[in-house]
């Protein structure tokens, strides 16, 4: 089944699925240097200004235009992989929460892949969603490095 969202909406999720999991792993209070958690929060905000990056490229008219454009053929599925099925618990431990969120980073990148594809008309969509398929690949990269070299960020442990 497809549906219909702009733009924004589809990024709007992405923040909002990003906050939930800081709210979760912060219980609101920014996390020590020696807390589990940091390197997830540090993740995350990175996460979120990268994605502010690939925007503030645009001018202020041209992003609004972009954000507001309705995209025809989202594919709900796909949309529901990367945002409904990834929800976290109270008992969940680090490395659970980074098993899902590299999970969930995958599934971003395959439906920013497919809605790069499908918005090939409309080039500056295109450009749009290849930036944040470029940036969700750099941080895939760097999550590598980070996990080899931090013991907190591989297992959870520190």
């Amino acid at each position: 089944m497809r549906s219909y969202k702009t733009v924004k909406e589809i990024l709007s999720q992405v923040s909002l699925w990003h906050h939930r999991l800081l709210e979760h792993c912060c219980e609101g209070d920014d996390p020590d240097e020696d807390d589990p958690f940091r390197p997830l929060v540090d993740y995350l905000a990175g996460h979120e200004r990268a994605a502010k990056h690939v925007l503030d490229r645009y001018k202020p008219a041209e992003r609004d235009t972009i954000l507001n454009t309705w995209l025809q053929y989202v594919p709900a599925e796909q949309v529901d992989e990367v945002f409904t099925k990834r929800d976290f618990s109270a008992e969940m431990k680090p490395q659970e929460i980074v098993t899902m969120i590299l999970e969930f980073d995958n599934a971003l990148v395959e439906l920013y892949k497919t809605l790069a594809n499908q918005s090939q008309a409309h080039p500056r969509i295109n450009e749009l969603f290849q930036g944040l398929l470029e940036m969700e690949e750099w941080q895939r990269l760097r999550n590598a490095f980070a996990a080899r070299e931090s013991d907190t960020f591989a297992t959870g442990r520190g």
